[in-house]
């Protein structure tokens, strides 16, 4: 069993922009041995983040059999957990063999959420308390630090480091920690590591195909069939000619719409890289659908961005004319 939680760094970093901010750790542990399987620095909790960490821990350790996380919106979306029979947050009538499957569905890995407001029950919780200090403390950090609060915002007098010097130093303090021996217990002197190993030495390493593990690491959503055999997501259009004769079974050329919706695969990172889809039933329809028509995002993100920003910039214009018919009225 793995348990999942994220945690926001004590030390102001530097996006690209040039902007200070507060890292967000997301970590993978073991929950017997306590050993740090994998972390992953981001700039904000997030879903796609979480998959590439589950995504590359699977890779390098084999599959879990559960994965025990925390309620946060990152965790329990549709990107990590689609699929699971029971979520805390979310409506509770839903119907998870229609959701879009997330990467733990896709590795037949069982997901379980702690209780509510019960944060000690998570492992990862502790051992975070065990690095923390190590982390946010250390000498390169120096005028970076911010404090454990998390609404505190940055002062002049804060100089924020390289986004690349926090990976650095968080990589080094993670092997100190898996390598450190601990006294007592069942660790008798034992490493997290060793304990780890040693554990793991006795069973059977469930070990994910590559293609299993590229088809985890993408992001499913619901889509409709046109008369062309394609289909869009996020704006990019895909649908090859070799792959219509399949696409067109979903689509009622009589009727002239579209039959039930398919289940389709995208990169998060790259819509230009090809798609994958799947009946309701989970049969594989087509793969490697190719964009034929690209849209205006690369990516998940630069979507997210421009939606974000485009929010923004009508919240400004509607404050500026709520101002405007104040002045007027003065």
């Amino acid at each position: 069993i793995w348990s999942l939680d994220g945690r926001t760094l004590d030390v102001w970093a530097m996006d690209e922009d040039g902007n200070a901010y507060r890292p967000v750790e997301l970590r993978l542990v073991d929950v017997a041995s306590g050993f740090v399987l994998g972390s992953r620095l981001c700039k904000s909790e997030n879903a796609v983040d979480t998959v590439a960490l589950i995504v590359g821990c699977v890779r390098q350790w084999g599959k879990p059999k559960e994965i025990y996380t925390d309620n946060s919106r990152a965790f329990a979306s549709f990107i990590v957990a689609g699929g699971a029979t029971f979520k805390f947050r979310g409506k509770q009538d839903r119907k998870p063999e229609w959701e879009p499957p997330g990467v733990c569905k896709v590795l037949g890995i069982n997901i379980r959420f702690a209780k509510p407001e019960n944060g000690r029950a998570k492992l990862v919780e502790r051992s975070f308390r065990e690095t923390s200090r190590r982390i946010d403390q250390v000498p390169e950090f120096a005028g970076a630090h911010a404090g454990s609060r998390i609404d505190r915002k940055p002062t002049g007098k804060v100089v924020p480091v390289a986004f690349e010097l926090v990976e650095e130093v968080a990589a080094r303090e993670f092997a100190y920690h898996n390598a450190r021996r601990r006294r007592g217990g069942f660790a008798k002197g034992r490493s997290f590591e060793a304990v780890y190993l040693d554990s793991m030495a006795g069973q059977i390493k469930l070990v994910a195909s590559d293609r299993e593990l590229y088809e985890a690491s993408l992001i499913y959503k619901p889509v409709s069939v046109n008369h062309e055999g394609r289909f869009k997501v996020n704006g990019w259009t895909y649908g090859q000619p070799d792959t219509m004769v399949a696409l067109l079974r979903f689509y009622d050329v009589a009727r002239g719409k579209a039959r039930e919706p398919i289940m389709v695969g995208i990169d998060p990172n790259d819509h230009s890289v090809p798609a994958v889809a799947y009946d309701r039933l989970g049969n594989p329809i087509a793969k490697d659908i190719k964009p034929v028509i690209a849209g205006p995002y690369m990516s998940l993100d630069g979507k997210r961005d421009h939606d974000r920003n485009t929010k923004s910039a009508n919240d400004l214009v509607k404050r500026a004319g709520e101002f405007g018919q104040k002045a007027s009225a003065a």
